[in-house]
């Protein structure tokens, strides 16, 4: 079944992708919203928005839609990275 995402969720999902896994976000929505939201679903919500992780089991950092850089959620990253969570 479709259900309409509301803008705090979709909030949700664009300043949290950086740092968390999809699947804690989707525990994290679920929770806050009470109605069941999957991996899946969120996931799909993030591409949409135009979100798009780098590959690999357990890492949670994004790809910078307006540069080539890479945003890990790691103060303690080289000069190439790009913090989303600063700009």
């Amino acid at each position: 079944m479709n259900i309409k995402w509301s803008d705090a969720e979709k909030n949700f999902v664009r300043t949290n992708a950086h740092t968390m896994k999809d699947g804690d976000i989707a525990s994290q929505l679920s929770e806050s919203s009470g109605r069941t939201i999957t991996l899946q679903s969120v996931r799909k919500m993030r591409q949409k928005l135009g979100i798009k992780k780098l590959a690999g089991r357990g890492i949670c950092g994004v790809v910078s839609p307006c540069t080539s850089t890479v945003d890990i959620g790691d103060s303690n990253s080289d000069s190439c990275i790009h913090q989303l969570a600063n700009t």
